[in-house]
């Protein structure tokens, strides 16, 4: 401080004038520390954001991924499955032509093959299943005419294939989804 305003305010004005400067400065200080540490939570809090933003843009790209890929392998598979099931009744419609009305008189579907064709399609043993005493012999006739036997087996074997189809297609979708999980 200059001496002439020492000697104007005498030695507790100096105390008094220095202790307004620490004041002063120290808020001052204060002040400053509070807009630096501000400025870093901001830039923390872009940060955040940042990767956020870049995390939802990847689960937005996974999403259109695996929507696509639903698409395609389900598209195909629907045209696949159309296309067994054309073939399916195509076969079930010709039985006629091939199972004529003279080889479903001439033909005896026994009753065994029947019992053994509905555990088959069951999936029982006919080993496990309990024998009914009162029922026909196995070489009996069954009274079912040989052109039902092949539409029957015509169908399954369409299910069948129908069934691989959806299974194909399953394993096709899981792969795709594996390699866009990968990525």
């Amino acid at each position: 401080m200059p001496p002439m305003i020492a000697r104007l305010l005498g030695v507790r004005g100096v105390i008094c004038a220095g202790a307004a400067g620490l004041a002063v400065g120290f808020s001052s200080g204060w002040k400053v520390r509070d807009v630096l540490a501000d400025a870093t939570e901001a830039r923390r809090a872009l940060r955040d954001s940042e990767a956020q933003v870049r995390a939802a843009q990847d689960v937005l790209r996974r999403m259109q991924g695996a929507s696509a890929i639903n698409a395609e392998v389900g598209g195909r598979s629907a045209q696949r499955q159309v296309a067994i099931r054309t073939v399916t009744q195509d076969i079930v419609r010709e039985v006629p032509r091939y199972v004529t009305i003279e080889s479903d008189a001439g033909c005896s579907v026994p009753t065994g093959f029947v019992r053994l064709h509905d555990n088959a399609a069951a999936g029982r043993s006919p080993s496990a299943a309990i024998p009914d005493s009162a029922a026909a012999p196995h070489d009996a006739p069954s009274g079912i005419a040989l052109s039902a036997v092949a539409a029957t087996l015509a169908g399954n074997y369409g299910t069948c294939r129908e069934d691989a189809e959806r299974l194909g297609a399953l394993q096709e979708w899981i792969r795709a989804q594996a390699v866009l999980a990968a990525q």
